[in-house]
């Protein structure tokens, strides 16, 4: 494979884009990529934390480890912050957070 193909070297060239990261637990990341590293660990900024679709936080600075990883999306467009907001059941609490508490408490 001819080295400007091979995987690192493409996530590299995309440094200060916005991309999306979705972790093998099904969780996603979307933010700026301002570093990654040689075992793909990833520092997006402005980042979003979403689930099923639905956000969950919003984060400044959020370090995502590379062996968490399942699959990164390239050429995301950014969504404005003001559109995104957290699903929440009629109590008013966080249903992505619960459901996700209570797979984790499963395990």
């Amino acid at each position: 494979m001819e080295p400007s193909k091979k995987p690192l070297n493409v996530l590299i060239r995309q440094m200060n884009a916005y991309i999306s990261i979705t972790l093998k637990n099904g969780m996603e990341y979307r933010g700026t990529m301002v570093h990654c590293d040689g075992y793909m660990n990833i520092i997006l900024e402005g980042a979003s934390e979403h689930y099923n679709g639905q956000l969950l936080a919003h984060y400044g600075q959020v370090l995502v480890r590379g062996n968490n990883i399942l699959f990164i999306s390239l050429n995301v467009t950014p969504q404005k912050r003001e559109n995104l907001k957290p699903a929440t059941n009629s109590s008013g609490s966080n249903q992505q957070t619960k459901q996700l508490n209570e797979k984790n408490s499963s395990t």
